[in-house]
């Protein structure tokens, strides 16, 4: 496992599967990616969630997501956005060569998901390397 890709949006779930890559990441001595997708409910650094497409804050959490990777011992690092859709973003990134992408796990109800689909399921859906949605 070399390179592993992380969706980032300042969530807690978010936050839990960053943590989760680096861990990954540290062990296998791999470079992680970690995504924000600036087209996503974001969650500014005064905890506010927004919707938007902001690029310029994309970038900040993303990065924000990347120091949080570095303070936790990653070597190599990358922070990108896109003003993709959350799950569009992950999958068209890891087709660039990730063996693993990580995502957290929303609560969605099962209405929700029947109509909003879910994130981490397109992602799950739609790729072939290895997914792990984490809890």
């Amino acid at each position: 496992m070399k390179r592993i890709l992380v969706g980032y949006d300042g969530s807690e779930p978010a936050i839990h599967a960053l943590g989760q890559a680096c861990r990954l990441a540290n062990t296998f001595h791999s470079a992680v990616t970690v995504l924000t997708a600036a087209a996503d409910r974001l969650v500014r650094e005064d905890g506010v969630r927004t919707m938007a497409l902001d690029e310029a804050l994309g970038r900040r959490i993303a990065e924000e997501g990347a120091v949080k990777a570095r303070e936790a011992g990653v070597e190599a690092v990358d922070a990108r956005t896109s003003l993709e859709a959350p799950d569009d973003a992950l999958v068209n990134t890891a087709r660039e060569g990730y063996d693993l992408v990580v995502v957290g796990h929303r609560g969605h109800t099962i209405l929700e998901e029947l109509f909003l689909g879910s994130t981490a399921k397109s992602v799950v859906d739609r790729l072939e390397c290895s997914v792990l949605v984490v809890r």
